[in-house]
């Protein structure tokens, strides 16, 4: 998984379409592809939720759940977490 695409995926969502449910669906399945996943309807829909839950302000623990039971393991997360800080 090329960690920086996803990244960059996640970072070219405007602002104010962080909570827009339609832009957050095709950068999920933009990134579930370029992660080599093949996420059900049912599972891109729970990431929307957890990300515009914490879009508002929220708690990310529902969508690190849900990305450590996917398969992303605790590193990958920790590297996400500091390419996203250095922007």
């Amino acid at each position: 998984m090329d960690i920086n695409t996803i990244i960059k995926l996640v970072q070219s969502v405007p602002p104010d379409k962080l909570t827009d449910e339609k832009t957050l669906k095709k950068v999920i399945k933009a990134a579930s592809k370029e992660a080599g996943k093949n996420f059900s309807e049912e599972e891109i829909d729970r990431f929307v939720k957890d990300f515009k839950n914490i879009a508002k302000g929220g708690s990310a623990l529902g969508l690190i759940s849900s990305l450590l039971k996917s398969g992303v393991s605790k590193n990958q997360l920790t590297d996400i977490a500091k390419k996203m800080e250095k922007k």
